[in-house]
């Protein structure tokens, strides 16, 4: 009898949280978005037009939902004019701690998804972990110098600047680290190693080239900079995230029904 009575209320409950799971009506995504910047440039020996610069802007962005994170990608670019092609964006599903994810090619895409590594996948795709022990090697080269700044109680910034003004074209001027001990709790790392060393998270790495004259075209080059960074999002009662959130779960087959129902046969299984 008691078994029964258990059971009674564990499937009233199953009802009651797969109700609340369909509703957004309370509902707020989390998450938090990866920025990319970097400025470009062509040379053309021929043409007196010879400098093309280009300023590349994007956003992945990481939203949360119960135990599940859905990574937005960048988009695809149509490099003939520089713009970024519609819906493009790809996306990745998977559930927190699992090890698989499931890839989506775009918005359109109705499929179950493709099995990916999450580690590897996002190592490719997201900068995740991709920085690794960088600091050791510049610590190392004599040709930096080092300074540390302090901002406020939460934030560092590494600063690694090359005093010598001869170098290559494709050699950076300066290199920052910046990290911030109230971001530690974002699940997501450029670097694992760097993070546990420094107790802050590393959430932006900048790049900085200076001025320069290119010896081989003779053109000069303006000052440009290269950086990824690490943001928060406030929550937000997003309707069609949500609905992007929740169609892909359910394309990848993937309910709270069934991880309750589990629970359910759990419990018999050992009681």
């Amino acid at each position: 009898m008691n078994k029964l009575y258990t059971l009674i209320i564990m499937l009233l409950s199953l009802n009651t949280k797969i109700d609340y799971f369909h509703s957004s009506v309370n509902r707020k995504i989390t998450g938090f978005q990866i920025i990319d910047y970097y400025d470009i440039y062509v040379t053309n020996k021929d043409s007196l037009n010879s400098i093309k610069y280009i300023n590349f802007n994007d956003t992945i962005s990481v939203f949360k939902l119960e135990n599940y994170t859905l990574y937005k990608l960048k988009p695809v670019y149509n490099f003939q004019n520089n713009a970024k092609i519609f819906n493009s964006e790809r996306y990745f599903l998977f559930r927190n701690f699992d090890s698989l994810g499931y890839y989506f090619s775009s918005i359109y895409d109705t499929s179950h998804g493709v099995y990916y590594p999450v580690d590897s996948f996002l190592r490719v795709n997201a900068h995740y972990g991709q920085i690794n022990n960088f600091k050791d090697s510049l610590a190392k080269d004599s040709s930096y110098l080092y300074a540390t700044i302090h901002y406020g109680n939460n934030i560092l910034l590494e600063k690694y600047v090359h005093f010598d003004n001869y170098k290559g074209k494709n050699s950076f001027d300066s290199f920052y680290l910046y990290y911030d001990s109230f971001m530690r709790n974002i699940p997501y790392s450029f670097s694992n190693y760097m993070d546990n060393l420094m107790k802050m998270k590393l959430f932006k790495i900048e790049i900085i080239f200076n001025k320069m004259v290119d010896v081989e075209t003779g053109f000069t080059i303006p000052k440009r900079r290269i950086f990824i960074e690490l943001r928060k999002m406030d929550p937000m009662p997003d309707e069609n995230i949500y609905n992007t959130f929740i169609r892909f779960l359910k394309q990848a087959n993937i309910s709270l029904f069934v991880s309750s129902f589990l629970q359910v046969q759990s419990f018999f299984k050992f009681n």
